[in-house]
């Protein structure tokens, strides 16, 4: 992610390949959208090519549906093989999430490709894309798609009619090829298999990387840290009289992330919770700041209007300027309209520009206690680092900053955040030391009784840890 001259925009991986269907039934005459029908129903379908991309695409799919989100819009040409094989799921234009407690549910996405309860506007599961997968795969075997037609036509034969089996349109297609793909065109839901299930059907198995987010994704219990948390607790109970700072150092992998997260979560609604993350590839202004300040906004816009008049500050433009996510908070919107133009020179405008934010913060920290967690500090960025030392040597009371960060400081980032040694007693390092014996088999326990593993393998996993 980069944004420039106030333009935002991602680099991503230039994908040289033809489409699903491009691959499968091969044409020496021409590829992509322009192919006419008649050529794809004219090329035969290349077995070999056709199960090795279906099992990528499956394996695909299992890693997309195990971080919790759908597709929604699976079509050939959203799928591209390279002329190596390697197979790449593009276009998350119309991806939802799974546990959204209430997931759009209009009926977007390719009417031919769509399953039924897309089509009619009802509630999506994994189901939904595997449906999609289906109707590529009919494709593939036989030439055309399960459902052809205007767009309305397709939506509703897809309600009340199943399509002819691929062995009845093309008596040499694979038989269990066949079955699979009138498995994944059921109009229930309920009756289509599952990811593993497709996978185990061709003979296959989901890829260490894929296997690996299944195993993430397992829940678990947070255990040990007590300690821990109760300096967290004692740090947020002093901020309540003078700001506090709390810099959680650690190795990759050691839970820093999880610690501070169960921490804030134990503070319920009595607190403002401003959460953001820095990432090593991402080149935005302000970046430790940026997900904290798109989470005040959402908090400013759900107070009542006479509160957030309460704690806009008199340079409302400057900070506007340097950080235009605020804008949806009208009252903000007006302040900034009213009051004087920002600077022009850019020095003069960060300082105005975070003395602006410092006195939001302090003022919605009145209303009530605020705080403040910034994740992977270690890849921050020196304009934000300044304005957060800013708050961190302010000490405004009723803000409280956790910082968590790696021992490594490639960026010198965290040197900043420390304050000169007279105002050090209010900035504390909580430094993550491996969990005990005991912690780690709360941990691994439960994980190898869900993997079948036995004890043996729980003493192995403990040793190596």
């Amino acid at each position: 992610l980069h944004a420039a001259e106030g333009s935002c925009y991602f680099t991503m991986e230039l994908v040289e390949g033809v489409s699903f269907i491009d691959w499968v039934r091969p044409s020496r005459l021409a590829v992509g959208p322009t192919r006419p029908r008649h050529d794809i129903l004219g090329s035969p379908v290349h077995e070999l090519r056709l199960r090795g991309v279906l099992v990528q695409l499956v394996d695909a799919l299992i890693a997309l549906h195990k971080a919790e989100k759908l597709h929604r819009d699976l079509k050939p040409s959203n799928v591209l093989v390279t002329q190596q094989g390697r197979l790449a799921l593009l276009d998350f234009g119309l991806v939802s999430s799974l546990t959204e407690d209430t997931p759009e549910r209009l009926a977007v996405g390719t009417p031919v490709y769509m399953s039924p309860e897309q089509a009619s506007d009802q509630p999506l599961t994994e189901a939904s894309d595997w449906y999609s997968v289906g109707a590529m795969l009919y494709e593939a075997l036989v030439g055309r798609r399960p459902f052809e037609g205007d767009s309305e036509q397709v939506m509703t034969r897809k309600q009340t009619e199943s399509p002819p089996s691929p062995l009845a349109v093309a008596p040499k297609t694979p038989p269990d090829l066949a079955q699979l793909a009138m498995q994944l065109l059921a109009p229930s839901p309920k009756s289509r298999p599952s990811g593993l299930d497709i996978l185990a059907q061709l003979g296959a198995a989901p890829s260490p990387r894929t296997r690996a987010m299944a195993r993430s994704a397992v829940p678990s219990t947070f255990v040990g840290r007590k300690r821990e948390l109760d300096e967290l607790r004692r740090a947020q109970a002093d901020a309540r009289r003078r700001g506090q700072t709390v810099l959680v150092k650690g190795k990759s992998g050691m839970g820093k992330t999880a610690l501070v997260r169960t921490f804030l979560r134990s503070l319920g609604e009595s607190v403002f919770v401003l959460e953001g993350r820095c990432f090593e590839r991402e080149q935005v202004p302000f970046k430790m700041l940026d997900g904290v300040v798109d989470r005040l906004s959402g908090a400013l816009v759900a107070l009542p209007a006479d509160v957030v008049a309460s704690v806009v500050p008199r340079d409302a433009a400057a900070l506007l300027r340097l950080f235009p996510a605020l804008r949806r908070v009208a009252a903000l919107a007006d302040g900034g309209a009213q009051a004087a133009p920002p600077p022009a020179d850019p020095a003069e405008l960060r300082r105005r520009g975070f003395a602006a934010l410092r006195a939001l913060l302090a003022r919605l920290a009145r209303v009530q206690p605020v705080a403040i967690f910034i994740d992977d500090a270690h890849w921050g960025d020196a304009d934000s680092a300044a304005c957060l030392a800013e708050l961190i040597a302010a000490g405004d009371a009723g803000l409280f900053i956790v910082v968590a960060h790696r021992p490594e400081d490639y960026l010198g980032v965290i040197a900043k955040l420390r304050p000169p040694a007279p105002r050090r007693g209010d900035v504390r390092e909580l430094v993550l030391a491996p969990l005990s014996e005991t912690a780690a088999r709360e941990i691994v326990a439960p994980l190898a009784e869900r993997f079948g593993r036995d004890a043996e393998r729980v003493e192995a996993v403990l040793r190596a840890g």
